[in-house]
Formats: C-alpha cells, sequence, structure tokens
C-alpha cells in the first residue's frame, strides 16, 4: 500500500499580515495627499480660468457700454435707496442679467410704463416671466452657470458649511431681493468678489469714511465683513463661508492715511501698488498709497482655504507689484 502523503497548506504568519497592513497605510499616506494637492492644483487652474474669462467679459461690456461693470448702489429692484447690493451681484448682474438671459439696459427705451422714469418697477417687468412686452437684451458676456453662478439662497442649500447669511442679504421683499441675486463661484465652490474703480478720485487708494477712493473695501463687505468705512457704511462681520469661523483678512481696511504704508494683512495692505509706494515721495513722508488696476477692476476669489486676502486667493492683479 502507497502511504499518501498530505502536504499541510503554509498561512501568512500575524507578523506578515501587519507588514502587508503597514506598508498598504504607508502607500495611502504618500498618495492621498499627492492626490489632493493635485486636486487643489487643478481646480486653481480653473479658477485661474474663471478670473481670466471674467476679465475678458468685462472688458467686452466695456466696448459696448463705455464703461466696465459697477460694483456699488442699491439693489435696482427695491424701492428706496436701504437695500445695498454687493459688488459680486452688480457684477453678474451686468453681465448676463439677474435671470442669466442678458442684461437689459437701463435707459429710457426700455421704460416699462412710458413715465419717463426708470425705478424699481421697470426692473421688476425686465426680469418678469411675464413682462409687458420683450425688452433687448444685452450679449452674454460669459456663458451662464448653474454650477459657477447662484444666488444666496441657493449657495447654502448647496454648501451648508456658508449656512449662516450675513444680514445683508435679507434685504428686499422682491422676486429679486438680495438673497435671490446671483454672483460668481470659483472652482472651490467660493464666491467671486469684483471691484469697480472709482477713476474720478486722483488722491486716494481706498475710501475712507467721507473721503472718496479709487476703490471701497465696502462694496462686497457682506462677504468680507467690514466696519462701514466706505459708501456702504454699515458694519459687517463678513461670511463665514467654511464654518470654521475665521475672520477674512479683507475685513480690515488697512488705511493709515496718504503716504503712510498700509497694515498688512488688509484691504489696502492687498491692493496697493508697492512698486508705486517704495519710488514716490510727497513732503516729509515717502510712498503714494497707489491702487493696482486704478483705471479698471479688481477680481479677487479666495482658493482653497475660503478666506479672503490670504496667500491662495487668485486675482486679476499682482500682490506687491
Amino acid at each position: 500500500m502507497t502511504l499518501l502523503r498530505t502536504r499541510r497548506r503554509r498561512g501568512f504568519t500575524l507578523v506578515e499580515l501587519l507588514a502587508v497592513v503597514a506598508i498598504i497605510a504607508l502607500l495611502l499616506g504618500i498618495l492621498i495627499p499627492s492626490l489632493g494637492a493635485a486636486r487643489r492644483a487643478a481646480k486653481k487652474t480653473k479658477s485661474q480660468g474663471q478670473v481670466s474669462a471674467l476679465q475678458k467679459a468685462s472688458e467686452m461690456f466695456h466696448n459696448d457700454m463705455d464703461r466696465y461693470p459697477k460694483s456699488a448702489g442699491s439693489n435696482p429692484f427695491e424701492s428706496g435707496t436701504g437695500h445695498w447690493l454687493s459688488g459680486s451681484q452688480w457684477f453678474l448682474l451686468e453681465l448676463i442679467g439677474a435671470d442669466m438671459q442678458g442684461y437689459v439696459k437701463p435707459d429710457d427705451t426700455n421704460d416699462s410704463d412710458r413715465n419717463g422714469v426708470i425705478d424699481e418697477k421697470d426692473w421688476r417687468d425686465w426680469y418678469s416671466a411675464t413682462p409687458k412686452r420683450q425688452y433687448p437684451r444685452l450679449p452674454l458676456y460669459i456663458p451662464p452657470d448653474g454650477e459657477t453662478a447662484m444666488s444666496p439662497e441657493v449657495y447654502v442649500t448647496k454648501f451648508p458649511r456658508a449656512a449662516q447669511l450675513p444680514a445683508g442679504f435679507g434685504y428686499g421683499s422682491s422676486e429679486w431681493k438680495n438673497s435671490r441675486l446671483p454672483f460668481f463661484v470659483d472652482a472651490f465652490g467660493f464666491p467671486i468678489l469684483y471691484y469697480a474703480a472709482n477713476t474720478a478720485e486722483k488722491r486716494n487708494a481706498v475710501w475712507k469714511g467721507g473721503d472718496t477712493g479709487r476703490y471701497d473695501q465696502s462694496d462686497n463687505s457682506m462677504f468680507t465683513g467690514g466696519a462701514g468705512d466706505g459708501r456702504y457704511n454699515k458694519s459687517e462681520p463678513g461670511w463665514d463661508l467654511t464654518g470654521l469661523g475665521q475672520p477674512h483678512a479683507l475685513k480690515e481696511l488697512g488705511w493709515n492715511g496718504p503716504n503712510n504704508a498700509p497694515d498688512k494683512p488688509s484691504f489696502t495692505g492687498e491692493i496697493c501698488n508697492v512698486g508705486i509706494f517704495n519710488n514716490t515721495s510727497s513732503g516729509s513722508n515717502k510712498g503714494r498709497v497707489w491702487p493696482q488696476n486704478p483705471d479698471s477692476f479688481l477680481i479677487i476669489t479666495p482658493g482653497a482655504d475660503g478666506l479672503f486676502g490670504t496667500a491662495d486667493d487668485v486675482r486679476n492683479f499682482t500682490v506687491g507689484g
């Protein structure tokens, strides 16, 4: 009789299994941060593309209207002057219209009731689902997109981290009250700020109290926060976009008067042209505090950290200069 021997199958030992798990964990520890960095880099590149596209759209608007989109003023759909609208919302309104079907030019040819006055009733009719008549629209200067343009009301449903809307978005009672007028959103899911230059100002870089300036920090203080130094004279805490309670550096005006270096980080410190400051003199104080892009506009998006005024920001200007 032949004796059959059964060979015992050898399995992994506990030490070998632990070694395999450790190697996998090590590989994941190397790979996951790399993937995260690659995703962030891709989103930053996309955000840069958005800023570039918005620049081009603004130039096309300028060619047609002989001015850049505005960034200040009351909500035109509301009566009275107390319903201040953010610069970012004015930006989208003029580039693609409240309903994202094109901007209606507010002039006498579009006076809905023919009374010689353009008021909130006209604005409401222009963008009504059932207008009194059809109104000509300006071109869509940038393609509308539900992922890159949304109202505050829609934004907080999509991004619950930012669920606490600033009080300024609660103004108004019409279909197009502040909380329903959209703004542009970057690839990271954060709002894009827009500031139009006040080219009539020849002295100061920024608004401070009663003194006008090239740029007004309060144009977007509903987003960044602010102390009410500009045309919009209400103090705002800013929008906590990340849900982490971190303030935006652009909340601080940082203006120390002409010829004095602005505070950093701050709005003035962010937009000041350092080259001009370092190479000019006036009286006993050296340095003229003058902004980047003094004759056009500023576009700022916060990048990955969701905070306006940090190194993550994507802009249409160079900090420092």
